[in-house]
């Protein structure tokens, strides 16, 4: 009788080779993590790292271990792996590879025995480090760099000891209270562009300008504060009621009453409560006076530890939990928004110890527990209202303060949790190593909530963290695009989101989750402005995620939401607004994020094929760098009218130098323009003194004038809304026909060495730049449609073909016409074309201009400040007394103001040298290393 047929192929069923075989078909040099021939990825769990365990590890009994800190301004402040050193690195911008990265570490000078923790101050300019031991060394952010740090208290003169040991700390709130600012909540895509959803909000209390809450394991909170004089003082006070008992974890957060909710978490595996109020009213009345601390606790407390076993949720097994992480969610600090009770988040690890007695076991999973801090009024049973009162004064009942449990969330293995800046969310990294952005209400990732119409955060459309083997001690950036963590090697790595955003450059119009993706990246550069962050961040960001084709796209989207069509239209138009832009505030950051982004498209045109310039920026690029340098010119002047007629002022003679030469580079710039405007008529005049190669047309390829920087500079309303607005500070100053000072004399003959003198009136200055020649190629009656134009020709450094006879028509009508300027004699053409300007004077920076193909001369490094070339650098005070210049990071231009602010330098005024003029960060560079 034969055997039945095999109906389910028992042979690929069953392995039928040995145990030796099949071992010997193992790739032993497959890469799990990748794709197999089929394209798939083979679905292995890799085992846990035991460095990332090691740091959970320490988490369970510490809640103060961050040894990486990413600074509003963008420092990155970072702990050794012995504990002994605190280095500090920064973001920058390197010209040669066109690339964001890190700059070079520099160490600080104070010697740690066992650091454990920093933490910045919210607006950045301070950093708290403290040690095993509870002792704190604070230092203030140095003016001239962001690779310099001042020690401002330290912290070896405190006496310290292992119960100590801090397990929370938090800096006071540094904005006042009655300084209501900006929050940029959304944005919602409308009919024509994306719109920003602004909000006011009234920062939480308790405020300080400087000071920084710590507490410690046996339950003691330290309050460190900086008095009138500069000093910092301490005061303590005991939260703990229970003597003896120690605890792991402590949190903090503001409140709108201007009280301090502190959590704390003990080692018995409760979880506490208490409202800390702080009284300065001893301090601002006497020198020597110290703030009064009131302690609150709430009665009830909660068990931290969830009731069910890690690995087997029917059981009962508390002891499988254990806290890494303790948190509050603050209330809302929104105007007129519904308040949220804050919330107070635990993280807790499960581990499972079945495998056996002996067994450590191993972790299997992460569970959030949510309790809302919430007032519960107080009402007696009504049959007390019957008895018989004894008085006839109304008693006001105290609401009692409850902690209510919330649904709890469970999760994988979280090693690390941070609260994200700006917005209400959390960033978490896992024990898979997998980065994800939790919203702060119901603990979904933000990625969950995805949308064409509405963006709230990156995440939220489609950005991520790509995969890392190991994330051990990480930090986010401001705009929490960018991650910072300590590797293997003790150096800092970086990991950018991304997300791909290529499509054909022909698509129109864009794909929705593209133009979702681009708003969110926008999103988080405009919250940026507002809280005076840094953009180096998002500028990184976009530099490896966004394809060259979409970065105009970019930069027009950003003006279209950021700002109304009225500011891009010329000044005569009705509902015009484009006077308003010179003051707002924002602009730095705009133009700088403007010129960074389309600085090295090799798609948009350049100066290259007219100069003979290789590396240099795009047009585009270039335009919104110099409008960004008038803009800070005509900011100096304007700072400084109220000191010029006010003769009781002394000022220094190093300030007089600097303010003529930065009215020496401007007029010098409108000078570069007249001259551009000339040498067109002079090629259409007498077209065979020039050739194809000639040079000096500054990207107008055709040399008509129709296309080019001077161009755009007067086309574009916004440059040339500026160039008006340095014109006007100029002749403020020539109005002061009577010099009673040094200084008022040196500014009135700088002034008028740099306009008669040189062959051009004010008169042809303003007449060029008035509105009726670049409005000729707006839309009439369209104030839309004009600013549609006007960003294209800004993002791409295009002049649309509606202004490209804006120069013939100067040129014809006002210049060389019969009745125009040069017959009124208003141009000396003779000296302007004798007067040379030199365009790497005009542009302060060879990186941004580019660099000649045939010149070996020596490179001229030119102060972007005070708009001369640097002859030798200066000593660093305190320092090995090597020559110093800066740096900034963002564009690469140079300044020789080590020492910040210089001496006899209106406060104001000095405090402008502590950004570049593109708003970007200095770093100190030895001068011997910059000639080379």
């Amino acid at each position: 009788m034969e055997d039945p047929a095999d109906d389910f192929a028992s042979e690929s069923f069953f392995d039928q080779n040995s145990l030796q075989q099949q071992i010997q078909q193992i790739d032993a040099s497959a890469d799990l993590n990748g794709a197999d021939l089929n394209g798939t990825v083979t679905n292995v769990t890799l085992p846990p790292n035991p460095a990332v365990i090691e740091q959970l590890s320490r988490k369970w009994y510490s809640g103060c271990l961050e040894r990486i800190a990413w600074s509003r301004h963008g420092h990155i402040a970072s702990i050794s792996e012995d504990g002994s050193t605190v280095y500090l690195e920064c973001l920058r911008y390197d010209q040669g590879s066109g690339s964001w990265d890190l700059h070079e570490r520099h160490s600080l000078t104070t010697l740690f025995e066992d650091a454990t923790s920093l933490a910045w101050s919210a607006t950045g300019g301070e950093l708290a480090v403290v040690d095993v031991r509870g002792r704190v060394w604070i230092y203030h952010t140095a003016l001239n760099a962001i690779n310099r740090l001042t020690l401002a208290r330290q912290g070896a003169l405190d006496e310290g000891d292992g119960y100590l040991q801090p397990v929370g700390m938090t800096w006071l709130s540094q904005d006042r209270q009655e300084r209501p600012r900006n929050i940029v909540l959304n944005a919602t895509k409308g009919e024509a562009r994306w719109q920003h959803g602004n909000a006011r909000a009234k920062p939480l209390g308790p405020y300080w300008p400087r000071a920084i809450a710590i507490v410690h394991r046996n339950g003691l909170l330290t309050l460190c504060f900086q008095r009138r004089d500069g000093q910092y003082m301490k005061v303590s006070t005991q939260l703990s009621l229970r003597d003896g008992e120690l605890y792991t974890h402590a949190s903090f957060a503001p409140t709108l009453e201007g009280k301090m909710i502190v959590a704390l978490h003990s080692f018995k595996k409760r979880i506490s409560v208490h409202f800390l109020t702080i009284d300065w009213a001893d301090v601002n009345q006497s020198l020597e006076g110290l703030p009064s601390l009131t302690v609150d606790p709430v009665s009830s407390n909660v068990s931290s530890q969830p009731t069910a076993s890690a690995s087997l949720p029917d059981s009962y097994d508390p002891d499988s939990w254990t806290l890494s992480h303790l948190k509050i969610v603050p209330t809302s600090d929104l105007e007129k928004a519904v308040q949220v009770y804050p919330t107070i988040l635990v993280v807790s690890t499960g581990i499972n110890r079945t495998v056996g007695i002996t067994d450590a076991g191993f972790l299997v999973s992460g569970l959030i527990k949510r309790w809302a801090v919430k007032p519960v009024e107080v009402k007696l049973h009504p049959l007390f209202d019957a008895l018989p009162s004894t008085g006839s004064a109304v008693v006001a009942t105290k609401p009692m303060i409850t902690l209510q449990e919330q649904s709890d969330k469970e999760e994988q293995v979280i090693t690390t949790m941070h609260q994200v800046d700006g917005v209400h969310n959390l960033a978490v990294t896992t024990l898979e190593n997998r980065t994800d952005v939790l919203s702060s209400e119901d603990l979904s990732p933000m990625s969950y909530a995805a949308s064409e119409q509405e963006t709230t955060c990156m995440s939220q459309s489609g950005f991520a963290f790509p995969y890392t083997q190991t994330i051990l001690n990480p930090s986010f950036s401001p705009g929490a695009c960018v991650r910072a963590d300590i590797g293997a090697d003790a150096k800092t790595q970086l990991v950018v989101m991304e997300y791909q955003l290529g499509q054909p450059q022909s698509q129109q119009p864009l794909d929705p989750h593209i133009d979702t993706a681009i708003a969110a990246l926008n999103l988080t550069f405009a919250r940026a402005c507002w809280s005076n962050a840094t953009i180096d961040d998002v500028l990184m960001c976009a530099s490896r995620t966004v394809p060259p084709e979409l970065i105009p796209v970019v930069i027009s989207n950003i003006y279209r939401t950021m700002f109304r069509d009225g500011e891009f239209v010329h000044e005569k138009t009705q509902g015009s607004e484009v006077e308003r832009m010179f003051h707002k505030q924002i602009m730095a950051k705009v133009f700088s994020y403007h010129a960074s982004l389309a600085a090295n498209c090799s798609h948009l045109p350049s100066m290259s094929p007219t100069e003979g310039r290789n590396s240099g920026w795009t047009l585009s690029g270039q335009w919104a760098w110099l409008v960004n340098n008038v803009r800070q010119t005509t900011t100096l002047l304007f700072m400084n009218l109220r000191d010029i007629q006010n003769v009781t002022i002394v000022v220094s003679q190093d300030f007089t130098e600097m303010l003529c030469a930065n009215l020496r580079w401007g007029l010098s710039l409108i000078r570069f323009i007249f001259n551009s405007l000339l040498e067109v008529g002079d090629r259409e005049t007498n077209p065979d003194i020039f050739d194809e190669k000639d040079r000096g047309r500054f990207g107008d390829t055709l040399g008509d004038g129709s296309q080019g920087l001077v161009a755009l500079l007067l086309n574009c309303h916004a440059s040339r809304i500026f160039l008006i607005a340095f014109v006007r500070a100029v002749r403020t100053y020539a109005k002061v026909t009577e010099p009673k000072s040094q200084h008022q004399l040196q500014v009135l003959q700088c002034i008028q060495q740099q306009t008669s003198n040189k062959g051009l009136s004010f008169a042809a200055i303003e007449a060029i730049l008035e509105y009726r020649w670049s409005a000729a190629g707006d839309v009439e009656g369209d104030i839309a449609a004009t600013a549609v134009r006007q960003l294209d020709m800004m993002a791409t450094g295009i002049v649309h073909e509606s202004y490209q006879s804006t120069i013939k028509n100067l040129l014809n009508k006002l210049i060389n016409s019969p009745s125009g300027l040069r017959a009124k004699l208003l141009v000396d053409r003779l000296k302007l074309f004798v007067d040379h300007i030199d365009l790497d004077y005009i542009f302060l920076n060879q990186d941004i201009l580019g660099r000649r193909s045939d010149s070996q001369a020596t490179q001229v490094i030119y102060d972007v400040h005070r708009k001369r070339p640097i002859t030798k650098g200066m000593a660093e005070p305190h320092g090995s007394g090597k020559l110093m210049v800066r740096k900034c990071v963002r564009c690469g231009s140079f300044s020789e103001d080590v020492v910040v602010p210089p001496r006899e330098w209106p406060k104001q005024v000095a405090m402008v040298l502590t950004r570049c003029t593109c708003d970007g960060n200095w770093v100190l560079e030895s001068w011997e290393n910059v000639q080379k």
